[in-house]
């Protein structure tokens, strides 16, 4: 496996990010979650993706994933040498319209997520969403304060645009702060049309985030990494889901797939590996989060975790994404 150097932890990341959204829902319990996360650090895998709100948009307990991730650690004796990172500052499920990024709310989701979990500090831990309304200074100041308590390691920022990122971080800079050390966005080879999100709250990667990014060098973490499967599927030539065609059939994508397709087939790769080698082998450190839900589907996107694409390969395809 591949790894890339943390400097804010001091130590060095799997290129390939363990996801755990629906850990609790949708049969994702104890003994399969448990085989999942087994599976991916048995063949390299060293850091987990998390959030406090994980799972909440189905019936049945709150902050499942959370739970579920610290019982797995504590029935493997102690959490070695994986890293987990969590989320915490999203909207309630039932009234997204109202943003709960706080200081207040961080705190709350911050400690309780650490409650529900059993673990005494989160590696990195991001705020879920960004509301322009509240000041960066005042947010930063509340991350500082939790990294002070030891409660965190790192901070990072989801669903945060470019633009107030590099005001968060300057604002640290002024402060003596470690700053923000990471940011998640929707982001895969395939481009959406739409955001899947009515509310529109999602950041995904366009021309200008991506020439942020590139100019920031900083760590992005991709969610929804493989499109919901889409380009995989259509290579197979099985059928997607509405919603997935809705979000991603286009003509856009259907270049995207060629190009998928003939990188694959030059290095006798799948297309899930190139679709994943995409997003490490942009010119920043770029971080797959996996979403499998079953240990077929774990093994598959690791198989070829070393895998990279060319500079040429990695251009070709940003500039269809990009044009």
């Amino acid at each position: 496996m591949k790894t890339f150097r943390f400097e804010p932890l001091q130590t060095e990341l799997s290129a390939i990010c363990m996801g755990t959204a629906d850990f609790g829902k949708y049969n994702l319990l104890d003994p399969l979650s448990f085989s999942l996360l087994d599976t991916y650090v048995g063949l390299g895998g060293n850091w987990i993706d998390t959030a406090h709100l994980y799972a909440d948009w189905e019936p049945g307990e709150k902050s499942s994933s959370e739970k579920q991730i610290g019982r797995w650690i504590k029935q493997r004796g102690g959490r070695h040498n994986v890293l987990i990172a969590s989320k915490g500052a999203h909207p309630d499920m039932s009234t997204m319209d109202i943003s709960r990024v706080t200081p207040e709310d961080i705190i709350f989701d911050l400690e309780e997520g650490l409650q529900v979990s059993g673990l005494d500090h989160f590696d990195l831990w991001y705020l879920h969403r960004d509301n322009t309304n509240v000041p960066v200074s005042t947010l930063v100041d509340c991350l500082e304060a939790q990294v002070a308590r030891g409660l965190i390691r790192a901070y990072g920022v989801s669903n945060w645009r470019g633009d107030r990122i590099a005001e968060a971080n300057a604002y640290c800079k002024q402060k003596g702060y470690q700053g923000i050390s990471a940011s998640q966005i929707l982001y895969s080879a395939a481009t959406p049309k739409v955001t899947p999100d009515p509310l529109d709250t999602l950041v995904r990667m366009d021309k200008t985030e991506h020439a942020f990014y590139n100019e920031a060098n900083m760590l992005l973490t991709a969610f929804t990494s493989q499109a919901k499967g889409y380009l995989t599927k259509r290579a197979a030539g099985l059928p997607v889901s509405d919603g997935v065609a809705q979000t991603y059939d286009s003509d856009v994508n259907n270049r995207i797939l060629a190009l998928v397709q003939d990188i694959a087939a030059a290095h006798n790769v799948s297309v899930t590996a190139v679709s994943l080698a995409y997003i490490s082998s942009q010119t920043f450190p770029g971080v797959p989060i996996l979403g499998c839900r079953t240990v077929a589907q774990v093994e598959d996107c690791m198989k070829h975790s070393d895998f990279s694409l060319t500079a040429d390969e990695t251009a070709a395809i940003n500039a269809v994404k990009f044009a």
